[in-house]
């Protein structure tokens, strides 16, 4: 069809990136086959735009002229047998990205948990421009990503750890949220700590005894660097012991959700 599955993952990768501001006005994935609908009727001039950007012509040309039966063909589930035809088709193109997008948020994560003399902005500087200038919405990625995990029908030939790929979008909605500066002065921090703290709360050879850190760090670092110490500290503590399987779910833990 002239293009459309390319034309879709165009689409589908502008709403992820966030590479328009009109695509954050509509439920492009609502699990609701009405609204989603709605989303795409409304979002008609939106969608031409990114088409008429990012598409071939003549599917630009092709979805301006027949764009109300195209959406009714994308938005309503056909009767008959399950993962077969253009709506299945269609609509497991959303889940494309959102798996292939794991590894770079992967190392956009550790990059933010590193102190700044390793994260290597020199040596790597156009990876770290692009980490800049990241705009991916990890909580839209992970909402459609379990809906995928769930129903996608390209998903259901596959053996993938549902439960994994949660307890990783868990950890990724988290990274913007996340202050460098803590991670930085835990590092910094390390050997003074290390010979004054004890390590009963602690974690092995990286985190000591909370509060006791907390002095040292309060005396050795910048007071930006304590902003939500007990979420960042909990959520540390969390992720060292347990990696991407952590819940962070500790009262203290929910800071580190809130904007920094």
């Amino acid at each position: 069809m002239v293009g459309i599955n390319n034309c879709m993952l165009e689409l589908y990768g502008a709403i992820y990136e966030g590479d328009y501001n009109c695509t954050k006005d509509y439920n492009w994935f609502s699990k609701d086959p009405r609204i989603r609908k709605d989303a795409f009727s409304s979002g008609k001039s939106c969608f031409l735009e990114i088409a008429g950007n990012d598409c071939r012509n003549i599917t630009a040309e092709y979805l301006e002229a027949n764009y109300d039966s195209f959406i009714d063909v994308l938005t309503t589930k056909p009767e008959g047998t399950e993962c077969k035809g253009l709506y299945y088709e269609l609509d497991d193109l959303k889940c494309n990205q959102p798996i292939g997008m794991i590894p770079l948020q992967l190392a956009k994560f550790w990059e933010k948990m590193l102190p700044e003399e390793l994260k290597g902005r020199d040596e790597y500087p156009e990876m770290f421009e692009f980490f800049d200038g990241d705009h991916t919405n990890m909580t839209l990625i992970c909402m459609v990503l379990n809906d995928c995990l769930e129903n996608a029908c390209s998903f259901k030939k596959r053996h993938l750890d549902r439960e994994m790929f949660g307890q990783v979008c868990n950890q990724f909605a988290k990274v913007d949220n996340i202050n460098e500066e803590f991670f930085d002065c835990v590092y910094k921090t390390h050997d003074v700590t290390k010979a004054t703290c004890s390590d009963d709360q602690g974690f092995e050879d990286i985190l000591f005894d909370k509060e006791c850190s907390r002095k040292v760090m309060a005396e050795k670092c910048p007071e930006s660097a304590m902003v939500h110490f007990d979420g960042h500290w909990n959520f540390a503590l969390d992720f060292f012991k347990n990696g991407f399987k952590g819940k962070g779910e500790s009262d203290d833990a929910a800071d580190l959700l809130s904007k920094i």
